[in-house]
């Protein structure tokens, strides 16, 4: 699933905005002109183009989402990537991993029954890179969403290109010991990857930046849901 974020927070820019900005004195005056700039922040996120059977096609083509035909046993590549856009302001960037059918996947044992285990699932984790700082389970939705963070600020204000992240995971895999049953109640599972980022200026720690994203993204949706 791709995400492009133009986030722009006015209390953050007021007290950070010479920063940002350039200035361009009247040298022949007692005055001055200030010019102050807006940052951008924008990302996308894709992932490495598959077939129904979960391999790879054409060239590595880069796709937003892929569908797959789950067999016990069988590795699928699934490489979701960040990329922060040249031009983007130094960012925090993390991910949001949504499993639904949460309660259907804790019954499978091979996948750690009731203590579920993501890596199990995913492999090619890297936690030195994308860090996991906790999860969410929604017991009406029936699914649970992990949270893992970049283990820095990207920062692609001055890049001639624009910035690969390292991928999420390398390969998704369905162990061998899976029954038909189990994987019959997993048929139409999701998993929805969707990345955020947010500028890093202004706040004094990457939680305190998050808690502004989540209240923003939180008072948008309040406003057009009224």
């Amino acid at each position: 699933m791709k995400r492009t974020l133009l986030l722009f927070i006015s209390i953050v820019l007021a007290l950070g905005a010479s920063t940002l900005g350039t200035l361009a004195y009247l040298t022949d005056s007692d005055g001055a002109v200030i010019t102050f700039t807006v940052g951008k922040v924008k990302i996308s996120v894709d992932e490495t183009e598959v077939d129904t059977n979960g391999d790879a096609v054409g060239n590595g083509q880069r796709v937003e989402s892929n569908a797959y035909h789950l067999v016990p046993g069988k590795s699928y590549p699934k490489d979701p990537t960040v990329t922060v856009l040249k031009g983007s302001e130094s960012a925090y960037v993390r991910m949001l991993v949504t499993l639904t059918k949460y309660s259907k996947l804790q019954e499978i044992s091979a996948l750690g029954g009731a203590n579920f285990q993501l890596e199990k699932l995913l492999q090619g984790l890297s936690p030195n890179v994308w860090i996991l700082y906790g999860h969410t389970e929604d017991r009406e939705a029936d699914s649970i969403t992990y949270e893992f963070r970049y283990h820095q600020a990207v920062d692609a204000s001055k890049a001639e290109n624009d910035m690969m992240l390292e991928p999420f995971c390398t390969n998704m895999v369905m162990p061998e010991s899976i029954t038909g049953k189990e994987l019959l109640s997993i048929a139409d599972f999701q998993m929805v990857i969707v990345g955020h980022a947010i500028q890093s200026q202004g706040f004094q720690c990457e939680s305190e930046a998050w808690n502004a994203f989540d209240q923003q993204m939180n008072n948008t949706k309040g406003e057009s849901e009224s």
